[in-house]
């Protein structure tokens, strides 16, 4: 749907979801319509021409997911926004998203029967490998399309369909694969190389959807790692599924990826 400055002007906040690390997603009213309002990178003192390019670079690749066959929320409307939480001449990005569900699939895996939160799973593994597999410029490890696969970035519409709706993180290069100059300021805690790989490595990328998985359901571990083997060893992705073999003789916890002593891992990996 279109939305107008008028409509816009009349948005009614109906409640706020948990907060990201860079977006204060909140569900709004407008003209009777349900729709996500994204705040991103609100106090990272954006200029103008940064919070311009991070538009540019959200719109770039929601085109890319979307041509890659990827089931993504649609974003009506995105633009810079003058930031009243910081002094001077600074800026953040805002958004007006579709709404699709309150509940991410993080939500769901923790509360859910077994047979749904397997079926959800599988379909989970689909919507990732469209953009993980994508044959645009994947070599060896790398995703044709970088993705953040944490199930928190997911959710699942009233068609059964999985639908990815996090379009600010996995947004590192401009269209020239040059990374933009203000990733940094933005990821203060991590290297450039360790983000790159937590989006585009396939070896990362399924690694973390296992690790917050099992977070979510330990009860299912032995039953996501088969799922995930079966559905990589179908699609030719031997190197990767030896790496997650390697892995799981360790530890793949949550608690190591907040830690990102696995990114390091996998950058050092040989395998």
């Amino acid at each position: 749907m279109a939305i107008s400055n008028r409509a816009r002007s009349k948005l009614k906040i109906l409640k706020s979801f948990s907060p990201g690390k860079h977006s204060v997603p909140l569900l709004v009213d407008i003209d009777g319509r349900k729709a996500v309002y994204k705040k991103s990178s609100v106090g990272k003192k954006l200029t103008l021409a940064e919070a311009r390019s991070m538009v540019a670079a959200v719109k770039n690749y929601h085109s890319l997911l979307k041509k890659a066959g990827v089931r993504v929320s649609e974003i009506h409307s995105i633009h810079p926004a003058k930031d009243p939480t910081v002094l001077g001449e600074h800026y953040f990005v805002s958004s007006i998203e579709q709404y699709i569900n309150k509940r991410n699939l993080a939500n769901i895996f923790s509360s859910s029967p077994r047979k749904k939160v397997l079926l959800t799973f599988r379909k989970m593994l689909v919507e990732i490998y469209k953009a993980a597999g994508h044959p645009g410029k994947g070599v060896r490890n790398k995703a044709g399309i970088m993705i953040d696969s944490k199930p928190q970035n997911y959710v699942l519409g009233k068609d059964g369909k999985v639908y990815f709706i996090d379009f600010y993180t996995p947004k590192l290069e401009d269209k020239s694969g040059r990374l933009y100059p203000y990733i940094e300021r933005l990821h203060p805690t991590r290297s450039l190389g360790e983000l790159q790989t937590r989006f585009q490595d396939k070896r990362a990328i399924f690694h973390v959807l296992l690790a917050y998985s099992i977070h979510e359901r330990p009860d299912l571990r032995g039953e996501f790692e088969k799922a995930c083997a079966d559905f990589l060893n179908k699609q030719g992705e031997f190197r990767v599924q030896k790496y997650l073999d390697l892995v799981a003789k360790r530890d793949y916890s949550p608690t190591n990826l907040v830690k990102r002593d696995i990114i390091s891992k996998i950058i050092s990996s040989k395998q």
